[in-house]
C-alpha cells in the first residue's frame, strides 16, 4: 500500500471533516460524522493509527481505505487512486506547505517542531544548515543531538541522513512519518 496515497487520503478526509484531528474527541467526532454521512465508519483506534496519533499497528486494510474514500465521495479506494493518477498525485509537481528554510535563519535562532502524537523539539540554528536539539519532549531526538536540514515543511515528514550524537553519526532518521510536521514556528 502506497503511504503517499494514504497521506493524500488523510488530507482529503481532513478537508471534508473541516477540523484538525488532534485529540481523541476529534477522532470520535470524525467517526460519528462518517456514520451520519455514509452510514458506515471506522473504529476510533483505527482512525488514530492511520493519522499517527497512536503508534503501532499495520497499514490500513483495503476495507478501511474504501470507507474513508466513500466518506469523501468516491466509490472506493480504487476510484480514489484513479482520481490521484489523473490529478495531483504525480511523480513530481508543485505543492503547498508552510515552510522554514535554513538559509533564511540567523545563527542562534530557535525553531519549534512537532509531530504526532505528541513529539515536540526546540532547535537552535548553528549555521550551514546545521541544527542542535536544545529541548525534546517525547521524541527520540535527544538534547545536544545535531543534524543537517535545508528546510522544514508542514504536513511532510522530516528526513535526516543521520544524527550526530556523542561524536558519532547515527543511521538515517525520519520524524513525523505519519502525518508529517504539525508544528513549525520560530521560537
Amino acid at each position: 500500500m502506497d503511504s503517499l496515497k494514504i497521506s493524500f487520503l488523510r488530507q482529503d478526509v481532513g478537508k471534508k471533516f473541516g477540523s484538525r484531528l488532534a485529540t481523541t474527541a476529534d477522532f470520535n467526532r470524525l467517526a460519528e460524522d462518517m456514520r451520519n454521512s455514509i452510514g458506515e465508519t471506522c473504529g476510533c483506534s483505527t482512525l488514530k493509527r492511520i493519522w499517527g496519533y497512536v503508534s503501532g499497528g499495520t497499514k490500513p486494510s483495503i476495507s478501511t481505505l474504501n470507507i474513508l474514500s466513500r466518506y469523501i465521495g468516491y466509490k472506493g479506494f480504487a476510484e480514489y487512486e484513479a482520481h490521484l493518477a489523473q490529478t495531483e498525485f504525480k511523480s513530481s509537481g508543485h505543492f503547498q506547505a508552510e515552510s522554514i528554510n535554513a538559509s533564511d535563519l540567523n545563527i542562534g535562532e530557535k525553531l519549534n517542531l512537532g509531530w504526532k502524537p505528541d513529539r515536540i523539539v526546540t532547535l537552535s540554528y548553528l549555521g550551514n544548515n546545521r541544527f542542535k536539539v536544545i529541548e525534546s519532549k517525547n521524541s527520540k531526538l535527544q538534547v545536544n543531538d545535531e543534524f543537517e536540514a535545508g528546510s522544514f515543511l508542514t504536513g511532510y515528514p522530516l528526513y535526516l541522513s543521520g544524527i550526530y550524537r556523542n561524536g558519532q553519526k547515527t543511521e538515517a532518521y525520519v520524524a513525523g512519518r505519519d502525518g508529517g510536521i504539525t508544528i513549525l514556528a520560530k521560537a
